[in-house]
């Protein structure tokens, strides 16, 4: 059994309204009816399923994911992302829409790190620092120099013990599936 709520939106030439607070999980369908002096409209017919998802863990910087070891790669979806107050540029543009994750060198060496596989034009940070809007950019790019494609990376020399802030976004706005590849290479130790 379905039950259908009406959602007032006063008196409005709105052709958009935005609904909040909807459980996650819970599929939704929704049909409109206009309302003024005249009376009530028909209702339009019922819209395709729609299932609210839960904000993702590392879309706040608070809640960035850690990544683990010398290399890996990780999937996820910009979509529902948001962008926060304070908030730095990533790859010379404005946020729109980040995931935030973290990287700590434990030896020295290089780092590599990159969106290649993405499905959208990638914006790509890094960054030192405890507070979101306290950061301190150790890299960025949009669209990795040399290559084909709309995808971004950085090389970056770590410092031992410390904790990198990495971030993905969008080109001017844009969302998508994320694939963010790191690959650390240990310095050469010199041999006598």
């Amino acid at each position: 059994g379905a039950t259908w709520s009406r959602v007032a939106d006063a008196s409005s030439a709105a052709t958009l309204a935005s609904l909040r607070g909807l459980p996650t999980g819970v599929a939704h369908v929704f049909r409109v009816a206009a309302v003024n002096e005249v009376g009530t409209g028909a209702p339009s017919a019922p819209s395709e399923s729609v299932t609210p998802i839960s904000p993702l863990a590392n879309d706040p910087f608070a809640g960035a994911a850690s990544l683990v070891g010398d290399s890996g790669t990780v999937a996820s979806s910009t979509v529902t992302a948001t962008r926060e107050t304070g908030e730095p540029t990533h790859g010379g543009y404005r946020p729109a829409a980040s995931l935030w994750w973290t990287w700590t060198a434990t030896e020295a060496g290089t780092l590599v790190i990159s969106t290649q596989g993405s499905d959208y034009d990638t914006l790509l940070g890094v960054y030192t620092g405890a507070r979101v809007d306290a950061l301190a950019t150790v890299a960025q790019n949009d669209d990795a120099a040399g290559e084909t494609g709309v995808w971004s990376r950085v090389t970056i020399t770590p410092v031992v013990g410390t904790r990198y802030a990495v971030a993905v976004d969008g080109y001017h706005g844009k969302t998508g599936a994320v694939r963010l590849g790191w690959t650390f290479t240990p310095a050469q130790i010199g041999r006598a």
